[in-house]
């Protein structure tokens, strides 16, 4: 048992970490359904995050878009 008082912290940027964060849990519920982390990561975290940036293209701000309204739709 961890006795810190503080939580560790991630030395990743926030929306990576909280991408992994989405990733475990959903790995947890449902096994296997988004993946390995590195192909999650690469199809969705990285897309999204790069849509964010102030300097995204337009085509990286489209494909981020669509990557989050993926995630974000329900299963079918």
């Amino acid at each position: 048992m961890c006795s810190s008082r503080h939580a560790p912290r991630s030395p990743e940027h926030p929306e990576p970490a909280r991408a992994v964060q989405f990733f475990a849990m959903v790995s947890f519920a449902c096994p296997d359904l988004l993946g390995s982390l590195p192909a999650f990561r690469r199809v969705f975290a990285e897309p999204i995050v790069r849509a964010r940036d102030r300097g995204a293209s337009a085509e990286e701000r489209a494909l981020g878009a669509q990557r989050s309204a993926e995630l974000a739709s329900p299963a079918t």
